[in-house]
């Protein structure tokens, strides 16, 4: 009996140590791994806190880490940190927002990033490769990109520079892609309404891999205006060069015409509404088809996207020296003629009577062929003062030949019928010689 009545107190006192709990004292420090504890509970060496696969690790030198599911959780708008010396800097979760926000001194939000949108913001100036921007934005040594969001039709990347002011013209910087013919092309528009409805396009500049060797790489889609123009012309860049002598027989084939653009079919050339004076590129095709280019060019641009069609282009600039050398050839001519016709006066014996003599020619008149243009025959007027001993109509053509000659009466007004048709196309001078003297020169032009 003795025997079971000891170990039953054995078991219990088992028992009593299985089921124990270290108690600590309510004041002073509890140390683990130290003798000298510093805090309420110092560990010296390593700690765990959780479960066997999931916890918060603390290393020999302080250092948390999260292992497995475990991690630091945030009470919803709540501080996840505080500076130690403003409770109100730090980084706080905003769940109204589900956004995760960092605070100034005053709990002002300075900048936020939405965990579930991914939207943000950043007050003041943000920098790139810079510690003190001096901007919003500031990128210092390296490149900014603006990737596309697809290869698809139309898709594009844009920066826009909106006025928050209404009725305020606004910028936009667009990307645009068309993998029918255009690799890339930048547009630059401009709207009152912050992009809300359509832009309109006002510069591009683009490149149509279908015309490699004459690719226009800038379009202005509208009025342009400058000071200055221009192009480069140094002989060094340029090679075969030639003199050319047909600049009048370019000029003669060319047809100027006056038009109206049409605008409202081509809303997006921003093509003006005025009367004007020029070419249609299909006849100058004809005479300089060097002048003319054909590319695809935006058209319209609208709800259902950009339209773009062939296109012909003109080089105006190039009939700068086709126009001068045109007059150069004119003028040469002229001094041809006038030395002809001063040669044919200084010929004529000036032989005359005193009464003859006192003739005063400079009443005598010729007047403008009548028509002109013409084909066939045409019809000239002219005066010749009373008294004269003769008087004379002298055709030549543009080197001072003389292929008609023709008697007139001797006073009077009077008509004269010209039959041009045995005569070449081109353009003639014809003369009025009064007693040997040279009246006046006129011209005319004879087509066929």
């Amino acid at each position: 009996m003795k025997k079971n009545l000891i170990l039953a107190a054995g078991l219990l006192a088992i028992s009593g140590i299985a089921s124990a709990q270290n108690i600590f004292p309510a004041s002073g420090n509890t140390g683990i791994g130290t003798i000298t504890p510093a805090a309420g509970l110092q560990v010296i060496g390593t700690a765990r806190l959780g479960s066997a696969t999931n916890y918060t690790s603390l290393d020999a030198n302080g250092n948390i880490k999260f292992v497995g599911t475990a991690g630091l959780q945030i009470a919803n708008n709540a501080y996840a940190f505080k500076a130690a010396t403003n409770n109100n800097i730090g980084l706080y979760f905003n769940a109204a927002g589900n956004a995760f926000e960092f605070r100034s001194a005053t709990a002002a939000v300075m900048s936020s990033t939405g965990a579930a949108s991914g939207n943000g913001f950043y007050l003041g100036n943000l920098g790139l490769g810079i510690s003190t921007p001096a901007k919003k934005l500031e990128v210092r040594s390296g490149d900014v990109r603006l990737s596309l969001p697809s290869t698809t039709l139309d898709s594009n990347t844009s920066v826009e520079f909106v006025n928050s002011t209404a009725g305020v013209f606004d910028w936009k910087l667009e990307h645009y892609t068309n993998p029918a013919f255009d690799p890339g092309s930048l547009y630059i528009e401009y709207a009152n309404d912050d992009f809300a409805s359509d832009a309109n396009l006002n510069i591009a500049a683009y490149y149509d891999t279908g015309y490699a060797s004459y690719g226009i790489k800038y379009w202005v889609l509208g009025y342009m205006y400058a000071d200055n123009y221009y192009t480069a012309s140094d002989e060094r860049l340029k090679k075969d060069i030639k003199e050319f002598k047909s600049g009048l027989s370019i000029i003669n084939q060319l047809k100027p015409k006056t038009y109206f653009y049409d605008s409202e079919k081509n809303s997006a050339l921003g093509l003006n509404k005025h009367l004007n004076y020029g070419f249609l590129a299909q006849d100058l095709e004809k005479v300089v088809p060097d002048m003319v280019l054909t590319q695809k060019a935006l058209r319209t641009n609208d709800a259902n996207g950009r339209h773009f069609e062939e296109t012909k282009l003109v080089a105006n600039m190039t009939l700068i020296p086709i126009l001068t050398q045109a007059m150069q050839e004119q003028q040469a001519q002229i001094e041809e003629l006038r030395a002809t016709v001063e040669k044919l006066t200084a010929s004529i014996t000036a032989t005359q009577s005193d009464a003859v003599s006192n003739v005063n020619i400079s009443s005598a008149t010729l007047g403008q062929n009548i028509p002109n243009p013409l084909k066939g025959v045409t019809s000239i007027r002219y005066s010749v003062p009373t008294g004269s001993s003769s008087a004379q109509l002298i055709i030549t053509d543009n080197n001072g030949k003389t292929v008609k000659s023709m008697q007139l009466a001797k006073s009077g007004a009077g008509t004269v019928n010209i039959d041009a048709s045995s005569l070449s196309a081109g353009t003639y001078n014809y003369s009025l010689l009064v007693d040997n003297k040279l009246v006046e020169t006129k011209r005319m032009i004879i087509t066929k």
